[in-house]
């Protein structure tokens, strides 16, 4: 009978055991979710191959061009937005021309931060592992496509001694045009009145006056029927403003072409062109000799060659439409201007049709 009651009591499980056996089970089934979240974040289908990884729990990416100096920092584009399906085939083209060149490229998924505080603390968290601890260029260059403008450039504002240069595929700069304050002001942690209130700490547009001091070059393309990022209120007022803030901008106006997926934007020689030439302070590139004054009169040449020039004045109304510029003048000015023309305050707008 002492046998019996000993082998039953020896099976009895306790309330406690029983409140630790599940607690047990909790523990280990949260940390098998924490592990498959954090490898579904890290998954990222990308135009070409490279490396998926995180930033505070963020998916990024980092494509290294096959032939880069190791004992070099390397030069990178910084791509924006990088939300689901971004970068896609269709910036396949321009990224081989950059990798080609010895550049990285790199971006983070912030998702609809619209550059907001929080977005801007994850790319300054990309930057610093990157530039930190993956041997990047201390200088990016910035390449914002749509709505990518509005996470960029707000970044750049307040790092402008971190970028070499901005590219731009009919950026957004104006928050007030898109997406507007009442849809923005969420990613904002803001009412609609309390972000009007407080808009020029955070529209692009209104914060040009560092990328100006800190020289740095733009270049954007934008079509003239764009209803999406109207080019009125956005890269034509940049240009007016960081024209009168003594900044350098060039402004390509496509006519006949809106806010879509024309082969066009993705295909801007005049675009890599002006990114390559700008990467280039304080690095050869790796595969060629050209100095960067060389490559930036090559860009200015090239200009030249493809289009007509128009100039508009600081309200962004069409001034004057003078002929093509003769090369010999880029020349002269290449080797005997102080300032380099890609780097003068009165830069102009090009002008050509997309079909």
């Amino acid at each position: 009978m002492l046998i019996k009651e000993c082998s039953n009591h020896s099976h009895t499980i306790s309330p406690f055991s029983r409140v630790l056996s599940v607690m047990r089970w909790m523990v280990i089934t949260a940390l098998c979710f924490a592990a498959c979240s954090s490898l579904q974040a890290a998954v990222k289908t990308l135009p070409m191959q490279g490396e998926v990884f995180t930033v505070q729990d963020r998916t990024a990416f980092l494509i290294l061009p096959k032939q880069f100096k190791s004992d070099e920092p390397t030069p990178w584009i910084w791509y924006a937005p990088t939300l689901k399906g971004l970068p896609g085939k269709e910036e396949r083209w321009m990224f081989e021309q950059f990798l080609d060149h010895g550049m990285a490229i790199a971006g983070v998924d912030v998702g609809e931060s619209y550059g907001s505080p929080a977005g801007r603390a994850v790319y300054t968290s990309l930057y610093q592992e990157l530039v930190g601890k993956r041997g990047l260029a201390k200088k990016a260059c910035l390449l914002a496509r749509s709505r990518g403008g509005l996470m960029l450039y707000n970044w750049a504002a307040e790092h402008p001694e971190s970028v070499a240069c901005i590219a731009g595929i009919y950026p957004v700069c104006n928050l007030m045009s898109y997406p507007g304050l009442d849809r923005a002001c969420s990613a904002y942690r803001m009412t609609e009145a309390e972000l009007a209130a407080q808009i020029a700490e955070h529209n692009p547009v209104d914060r040009l006056a560092p990328l100006a001091k800190a020289r740095v070059p733009i270049f954007h393309i934008h079509g003239d029927t764009d209803t999406v990022v109207p080019l009125d209120k956005n890269s034509a007022l940049v240009k007016a403003r960081y024209d009168k803030l003594g900044g350098h901008m060039t402004l390509e106006v496509v006519k006949g072409q809106g806010h879509n997926m024309w082969s066009g934007w993705f295909h801007s020689q005049d675009l890599v062109d002006f990114v390559i030439a700008n990467s280039r302070e304080g690095h050869a590139d790796p595969l060629s000799s050209t100095s960067v004054t060389d490559l930036r009169c090559e860009y200015l040449a090239n200009l030249e060659k493809r289009a007509l020039f128009v100039t508009y004045d600081v309200s962004g109304q069409l001034q004057r439409k003078p002929g093509p510029v003769p090369c010999s003048w880029w020349s002269l000015a290449c080797m005997i201007l102080p300032v380099h023309p890609c780097q003068s305050s009165s830069d102009i707008i090009k002008t050509k049709f997309g079909n």
